[in-house]
């Protein structure tokens, strides 16, 4: 089942980019394993918010400290965008690598960075890494459905001399994305106390 959903998609051409920048879940523990079969459905489907907690669960490092360059120096990147210096606040940054697992294959969600707020849920902004650029992506039909969409074609990541500058760019969308969903999370809030 899972072949055909991947060729329907597209095809799995950018796993390897997606790893170089983004790391992996630990999706080979027996106990991810025994997880995912209890909450997959019999087409193999499983919910955004079940495998969101899934790939939270079985981060192979540190949510704070993720384990490929890229995806350190991004996080470091929207800390210093979002003005936070104390280590209490730059640990409410978390990065969470979805490689692999149905975050990945069934809602087209590669990671994802989660801000924790002072007072609320935390504000989480999604990542795809790709081949393609949007515009590839839309000529051949497939949704977009992550807030940040991260291609190849605009990240070199054996051009150290562009990448960090690739990296900020990538840093200022993440943080455009927060920003509206700040937004809408105080509207939405506001809405209901005044209800």
């Amino acid at each position: 089942m899972k072949l055909k959903h991947e060729q329907y998609i597209g095809g799995r051409e950018g796993v390897d980019f997606e790893w170089d920048i983004f790391g992996s879940a630990d999706i080979k523990n027996p106990e991810y394993q025994k997880e995912l079969a209890s909450m997959t459905k019999p087409n193999g489907f499983v919910f955004f918010e079940q495998a969101k907690k899934l790939v939270k669960k079985f981060q192979s490092s540190d949510p704070r400290i993720p384990e490929r360059p890229f995806a350190r120096e991004l996080r470091m990147e929207i800390i210093e965008r979002l003005g936070f210096v104390e280590e209490k606040d730059m640990d409410r940054v978390k990065f969470y690598s979805a490689i692999g697992t149905p975050l990945d294959i069934w809602h087209g969600i590669d990671a994802f960075i989660e801000v924790e707020q002072e007072h609320g849920a935390p504000i989480v902004i999604t990542l795809d890494a790709t081949m393609l650029t949007k515009e590839e992506k839309r000529a051949r039909g497939q949704e977009i459905k992550a807030d940040v969409l991260v291609s190849k074609k605009d990240v070199h990541i054996e051009d150290e001399d562009e990448l960090q500058s690739h990296i900020e760019k990538n840093a200022d969308s993440v943080y455009e994305a927060y920003v509206k969903k700040r937004e809408e999370a105080k509207n939405t809030k506001h809405q209901k106390t005044q209800a």
